[in-house]
């Protein structure tokens, strides 16, 4: 259940039951939390600099030219 609370952020002193906890993520729907959480990452890795990697990964671009014919492998 911790990582419930973590998430609605719910604090550790702050009495609150289970089921209480459960019904707040039934009514914000987990998958919403998720998802905007996610658009925040995708935010926070988009405002940095361009040589990093995690941009490079979330854009999927890689400079350069791709090797013609057939692959050794």
């Amino acid at each position: 259940m911790w990582c419930l609370r973590r998430m609605l952020g719910v604090s550790c002193k702050e009495f609150r039951t289970n089921i209480s906890i459960i019904r707040e993520l039934i009514k914000h729907r987990l998958s919403t939390l998720v998802h905007s959480r996610i658009l925040k990452f995708l935010g926070h890795v988009f405002r940095r600099d361009n040589n990093s990697i995690e941009r490079l990964v979330v854009q999927g671009k890689v400079e350069g030219t791709r090797a013609r014919g057939i692959s050794p492998m």
